[in-house]
Parts: C-alpha cells; structure tokens; sequence
C-alpha cells in the first residue's frame, strides 16, 4: 500500500514541477489563436471575442486581455472583424 502511495505522490511532484517551469515561459499573441496577453503594444490590433478590432486609439484597447493581434485594423477587419461603434 505505501509503494503505490509513494508512486502516486511521485507522480504528482512530477506534474507539479513540469507545471511550474512550463508557467515560466511568457507566451506572445498568435495570429491563428486566441491569446490572454496583457499588452499596450501601440503597434498591433487586437479582435476580442466579439470580433471587435481595437487599435490603441479604441478606448477599450487597453483593457482587452483576450484577444488575436493583427498588424493593422485592415488585416483584423479583412479576417470578420469590425470597428467599434462611433470608430472614425
């Protein structure tokens, strides 16, 4: 009984570290997937879930965390996105 309580705690400390370095590696926003991202990066666009681009002169874009970034708004809007209400 102790041998498979201590191949199960193994186990876990296994996954657990796996886990911790794995948490470690900053991750980028991608073109092809969602991405949870804190940037204020001026230089990209970000389409929220609801498929609103936002450029730094949207007033949400600081506060859009989920999101694919685009090089322009041409690029977000050329892939199903649309400006924000009241956008210029």
């Amino acid at each position: 009984m102790s041998n498979l309580r201590n191949a199960a705690l193994a186990s876990v400390a296994a996954l657990l570290s796996v886990a911790c370095v794995a948490s470690d590696v900053p991750k980028a926003p991608r073109l092809d997937q969602w991405a949870i991202y804190d940037s204020d990066d001026a230089t990209i666009v970000k389409k929220s879930r609801e498929g609103i681009c936002h450029d730094y002169k949207s007033g949400k874009f600081e506060r859009t965390l989920h999101y694919v970034a685009y090089k322009t708004l041409d690029d977000c809007r050329a892939s199903g996105g649309r400006v924000p209400k009241g956008y210029p």
